[in-house]
């Protein structure tokens, strides 16, 4: 296992700071810069694009982890997934850039360019996090964000200077950064094709549909608030609630500057010793989620917010529940995906993802910001008791399971002060 040294790892805390500090500042920027109907298009279009990513990519990034720390002698993949990403990203930019030829919306054009950005991502973070790279992985974890801002900037310049729709600039800078990113992908990989690739990306796909299909119901059951948003709310409604729920992802960080540091760690864990991270962790989270709560109604914080609270519609008590369950499903998810059990969780947890979208698509209800933000941490809820419920006790030890269930629990504390 690879050593990690002190100027490592202050290059590594350093990197994520610089990363996630960016990273947090991009939606409150395009929420200040953007009309709210342009900033919720480019929310859902992250989301769909998340989602997208992860279909198209069946599954290869996700198989890099297990084909280099748990082979011997280790399976090279990045070879292919690279190869991969530079071809679907690829398409993906060409169909965003004939879609207004087709009549679609450059709304609608958003979304296969950030698939495409998407799939440079996944294959990218993977293969960083496994060769123990992790200040290079937090930069590529937020790329498409990163690429969001740098849109958004440029399509603000361009609607002040020169009186263009804000998403023009938006839409050709997204598609030229995506296809920048998958052409250097392509090449590295392609520079680097091991032997045998038929054999390794069979073998590959074999493992990775399954952690894939998982990861896609995972990922949707995240992204729900932006979808569901998107669909059911009007833009300035829909804008006011997911630049709260952005506001409350700074909660996120503390997921991630852990759970990036220690991936290899925590990958290969015995499952009896796990109690002893997940205790400490979600204890951190969730005082982290009550300190949020009390600090958006400090008056110096509202003052710190300026033109950015304007956006702000008071939803920080459900936004920091539902990040508190994004928490707790992405620790599950890796004893579910390294368990071998991803397709069970996929199925399973695919039938609640279909049957809230149904409900939340069929009319039957009238949804505004509160209800929809109750919905979607409800959902995540019944995500975490899919996950748990397709783990033995042996991959998932008591001790453990009563850590979770105390997380999930104590995420209703917080959502009763943020709305208190």
């Amino acid at each position: 296992m690879t050593r990690i040294t002190a100027p490592a790892s202050l290059a590594y805390v350093g990197s994520f700071g610089a990363a996630k500090l960016l990273a947090y500042v991009v939606p409150i920027v395009l929420a200040i810069l953007l009309p709210a109907a342009d900033y919720v298009a480019i929310e859902y279009a992250l989301a769909l694009g998340s989602i997208g990513g992860m279909l198209l990519g069946l599954g290869l990034p996700s198989a890099i982890p297990q084909f280099t720390l748990y082979r011997d002698p280790p399976v090279p993949l990045i070879d292919l997934a690279g190869l991969q990403a530079a071809t679907l990203g690829g398409l993906m930019v060409m169909a965003g850039a004939l879609a207004p030829v087709f009549g679609f919306s450059l709304h609608a054009a958003l979304i296969p360019l950030m698939i495409g950005a998407y799939l440079f991502q996944y294959a990218g973070y993977q293969y960083a996090l496994t060769a123990t790279r992790p200040s290079i992985a937090v930069w590529i974890s937020n790329l498409t964000l990163l690429v969001a801002m740098a849109a958004g900037v440029a399509g603000w310049a361009a609607f002040r200077t020169l009186g263009a729709p804000p998403m023009v600039g938006v839409a050709l800078v997204v598609g030229a950064l995506t296809l920048a990113c998958a052409t250097a992908l392509g090449v590295f990989g392609w520079r680097n094709l091991a032997p045998e690739p038929q054999r390794r990306l069979r073998e590959a796909l074999a493992f990775g549909i399954p952690v894939a299909i998982n990861g896609m119901v995972a990922t949707w059951s995240v992204s729900t608030i932006r979808i569901y948003a998107g669909w059911s709310l009007p833009a300035g409604e829909a804008a006011s609630l997911l630049f709260d729920f952005r506001l409350a992802s700074i909660l996120i960080t503390v997921h991630l500057l852990v759970s990036t540091a220690i991936f290899r760690r925590l990958y290969v864990i015995e499952a009896g010793r796990l109690d002893k991270w997940v205790c400490g962790y979600f204890a951190v989270a969730l005082a982290a989620a009550l300190a949020f709560n009390f600090l958006m109604v400090a008056p110096l914080f509202q003052t710190l917010l300026g033109a950015a609270g304007e956006r702000s519609g008071g939803f920080s008590g459900f936004a920091t529940l539902f990040v508190i369950f994004w928490s707790v499903t992405a620790f599950i998810d890796v004893l579910v995906n390294r368990s071998g059990r991803a397709m069970r969780s996929a199925l399973a947890n695919g039938a609640v993802a279909a049957g809230f979208a149904l409900f939340v698509k069929s009319g039957l209800l009238t949804f505004n910001a509160d209800s929809l933000g109750l919905l979607c941490c409800t959902q995540l809820a019944a995500v975490i008791a899919v996950q748990a419920a397709c783990l033995s006790r042996h991959e998932l030890p008591w001790r453990t399971l009563a850590a979770v269930i105390a997380a999930t629990t104590g995420g209703f504390v917080v959502l009763a002060s943020g709305l208190s």
